[in-house]
């Protein structure tokens, strides 16, 4: 029986937080679960230093002898075809399971979260949803308060990512290919409209 896990999670932040809402949800189905975090970054271990929902947070950079380390543990789960993931995968002497498919049309939080149900529940409903799990600290609090501290509020937009700007671009003339996964341009700009409209003086 599965007592122990590893995650091995990317080096970026958006891409280490996409596994957040499946390990929110296998400790919904499994409390009993030990869950640790293996990072190929600091960057990408530290959204999840005080998350609840993983015990331990390490990086594999600081370990000397990783595959000592990951001997106690029943079961390695790569969540992002990360080409640091794939290196490290390729050094250890264990099988690790490689959550991310090449299905484009599904995001990586919804296949970790498929994963997670298929491995760890009874049933065979796929999971509601379950939103990213970002927990900030005392300072990271005081910080927001004293950016929000007049009342103010801040809309931000994430047009892109790393792995949108190898394959394609929001912009037409510097696309390479279509990104199945892309909102276009002027979809942002649309929504952008809509929110002046709405909240006057953002």
């Amino acid at each position: 029986m599965i007592k122990r896990i590893l995650f091995l999670v990317p080096a970026r932040l958006g891409d280490a937080l996409m596994l957040s809402p499946a390990l929110a949800l296998l400790k919904q189905l499994r409390p009993d679960l030990s869950i640790d975090i293996l990072a190929v970054s600091p960057l990408g271990g530290s959204i999840y230093l005080h998350n609840p929902n993983c015990n331990n947070i390490y990086v594999a950079s600081e370990l000397q002898h990783i595959d000592d380390f990951i001997q106690p543990y029943d079961l390695l789960v790569a969540a992002h075809r990360d080409y640091k993931i794939l290196e490290l995968i390729e050094q250890l002497k264990r099988p690790v399971f490689l959550i991310e498919t090449a299905d484009e049309q599904q995001s990586q939080a919804q296949q970790a979260l498929n994963f997670i149900q298929c491995a760890f529940s009874d049933t065979h409903q796929k999971p509601g949803p379950i939103g990213y799990q970002l927990f900030p600290d005392t300072q990271e609090h005081e910080y927001a308060g004293q950016l929000l501290k007049n009342g103010d509020k801040f809309i931000g937009l994430h047009l892109g990512c790393h792995g949108i700007n190898k394959k394609g671009s929001l912009l037409p003339w510097r696309r390479k290919k279509q990104h199945k996964k892309l909102w276009p341009l002027g979809s942002f700009i649309h929504l952008t409209k809509q929110l002046e409209h709405q909240h006057p003086g953002y």
